[in-house]
């Protein structure tokens, strides 16, 4: 809770304010590397001779840099890298041929660099990995730290910037990015194609984004928009129609959409996440079209970011429950309109403690409790080692108590507003929202100073606060649960069916909350008692990966040699780094099946997002967790 700087970049960033960012980048699909030329122009802030910016396996190549106030022409800057970390390395830009600079100063620097081989930041994907198998694809993933490995940059989430862009990349393939495009793209010469960017909203770098293949898209309406490839555009317009819908009541509770566009890429399997909010272009997980709409809300989630998270944004990564904490807690707003029922909200906050649990059990595995804490410490560590759901539960669980500290929903729903507009562009940490909310509380400020907020901040483990989960839903999933795990005999699992005949007509949610459960208790399954659940809720068959998961994982506890293909299938196909983990170390815990694992990601890992392939490397045993 303190004001230190970002223990997470090299940059010098309090010295010299980004005001803003140029790029240009040329797309090598044949080299697999991407030029990108920045210019970049600062605000001498405190007068320092060299300016430092974060960099990782990035070959840098030249440095001009100029003050306007006192030349028209670049020159040439030396420049150095600092010793290289697991977390990269600062670029030393020597700015003595400029003179001595002022405070208030404007200072241009012109970079320019080219990717490597080692870069975590991107997928390049030949074009027979891809859906129609014509064409390459390629796509970036920069939270939390891989920006730096695109481009020197402040790679830190309290730096925000706006930015231009050009891209050249080949004619036939289009190009998406964290920004709206303008106009239709024009020839540069023999097959190529260059397409103009502008974001002129600030973001942190880690919201940068570029993706290119064979896209293609279909319009909602006047504001969105979805893009993938031409094979799955159907599946998508179909599975997303709701989400303008979803934008406008996300805008009732947090005010009106600032970002102009809401557009959305649906990318290939190999995606390690559910969703990343990219400003005006969210790429999500083909892992959401089920056919049926029922993991449509997810894109929930990925809406409310561009308020929380995108428009008001964590000051770094040690105070990240602020993006991802707050962003739970509008989305269970957000699907209990949907639902059209308040109590949806405590729902959804219980099934998703299992998932907190389970984080919770991995960090004391790793012997690393300490980033358990709602505001951990993450001096000297990656920030991607405190990645898992604690910011979101822990942060989700929080404001809900503070929301009924203060009077409930309707007394907290003006808050969330003016708590936007007041941070919107400004890096904010949890000191801030803490005294921000004291300060719109009076009545309640002796209440809300009363809390142990050290504690709640630091502590590691579960949530220091609690409050009344109990809602009729949960307790509903809590009798089938107890019941199936009491079932004993053919004639037990015969009267669970015949007792919930309209089971297949519950919402998803509900049945991922029954599976999930029922997974959680680590039971072993005779097999007739497996099949006759599996045909309850209709497993074999579903496209659901939010319950096959779960199912899978029950069938290799169970030693049940029908689980091992559709496992091995789900990790060929599925790079969703939510589902890959887990069912990799269920294959890896089943002896039957452990040889047949490693042999699989050996023969993956080439396909697979560096993300991806680095963690499931751990769970596997093939390399080292301090590594």
């Amino acid at each position: 809770m303190d004001d230190k700087p970002d223990p997470n970049t090299f940059s010098n960033y309090s010295a010299f304010n980004i005001r803003s960012l140029h790029l240009d980048i040329e797309v090598c699909f044949d080299s697999k590397v991407l030029k990108i030329s920045t210019e970049t122009k600062f605000t001498v802030k405190q007068v320092e001779p060299k300016l430092l910016l974060d960099t990782e396996k990035l070959n840098t190549r030249t440095v001009h840099i100029k003050v306007p106030e006192s030349s028209d022409e670049y020159v040439e800057a030396a420049f150095e890298l600092q010793t290289e970390t697991s977390v990269g390395q600062a670029l030393c830009i020597d700015l003595s041929k400029v003179g001595p600079l002022k405070v208030d100063q404007e200072l241009l620097v012109k970079i320019v660099s080219e990717t490597t081989a080692d870069v975590i930041a991107l997928q390049w994907m030949e074009k027979e990995e891809t859906s129609g198998k014509e064409k390459p694809y390629l796509y970036t993933q920069c939270q939390s730290r891989f920006c730096r490995s695109l481009f020197p940059c402040q790679d830190t989430p309290g730096v925000k910037f706006p930015y231009t862009a050009n891209v050249t990349l080949e004619k036939g393939l289009a190009v998406v990015m964290s920004a709206i495009i303008d106009g239709e793209g024009t020839a540069t010469g023999e097959n190529k194609m260059c397409y103009k960017f502008s974001q002129k909203q600030p973001i942190p770098a880690y919201l940068f984004a570029i993706a290119v293949g064979n896209l293609v898209k279909h319009d909602f309406g006047h504001r969105c928009a979805v893009w993938t490839e031409p094979e799955i555009l159907d599946k998508c317009a179909y599975e997303f129609a709701d989400v303008e819908s979803i934008l406008q009541i996300a805008e009732s509770i947090c005010g009106p959409y600032q970002w102009t566009r809401y557009d959305f890429l649906v990318l290939p399997m190999t995606f390690p996440y559910g969703g990343m909010e990219n400003p005006n272009m969210t790429f999500l997980s083909p892992t959401l079209l089920t056919g049926d709409r029922s993991m449509v809300s997810v894109l929930a989630h990925e809406i409310t970011h561009s308020w929380t998270g995108n428009l008001v944004t964590t000051v770094s990564w040690e105070h990240f429950w602020l993006n991802e904490g707050w962003t739970r807690f509008i989305e269970d707003k957000i699907k209990a309109v949907m639902e059209k029922d308040e109590t949806y909200r405590k729902f959804l906050l219980n099934k998703e403690q299992k998932h907190l649990n389970d984080s919770l059990e991995e960090f004391e595995r790793l012997q690393k409790p300490e980033l358990t804490a709602l505001v951990p410490n993450l001096t000297n560590r990656d920030p991607e080692d405190a990645f898992s759901t604690v910011p979101y539960e822990k942060g989700c669980m929080l404001l809900t108590y503070v929301e009924s500290l203060v009077g409930g929903p309707e007394a907290f729903a003006p808050y969330i507003k003016n708590y936007v507009e007041t941070f919107k562009d400004t890096p904010i940490r949890t000191k801030a929202w803490l005294e921000h909310l004291i300060k719109y509380f009076p009545a309640k400020a002796d209440i809300l100073k009363a809390q142990p907020w050290d504690q709640i901040f630091t502590s590691p483990g579960k949530s220091v606060v609690s409050i009344d989960l109990d809602n009729p839903l949960t307790n509903k999933c809590k009798k089938v649960v107890q019941k199936w795990i009491e079932a004993s005999t053919a004639e037990d699992y015969d009267r669970m069916v015949a007792e919930y005949p309209d089971l297949k007509t519950w919402s998803q949610d509900l049945k991922i909350a029954i599976l999930g459960t029922l997974r959680e208790h680590e039971l072993i399954w005779p097999e007739d008692k497996f099949e006759k659940l599996t045909g309850q809720f209709e497993l074999r068959d579903t496209n659901n990966i939010e319950l096959r998961t779960p199912w899978i994982r029950m069938g290799l506890k169970s030693g049940i040699d029908s689980s091992i293909e559709p496992a091995l299938e789900l990790v060929k196909t599925c790079g969703r780094m939510k589902f890959l983990r887990p069912v990799y170390v269920s294959l890896y815990e089943n002896e039957s099946s452990r040889q047949r694992a490693i042999d699989t990601f050996l023969s993956m890992k080439q396909y697979m997002s560096p993300i991806s392939a680095d963690w499931v490397a751990i769970d596997l045993k093939l390399k080292s967790e301090q590594a």
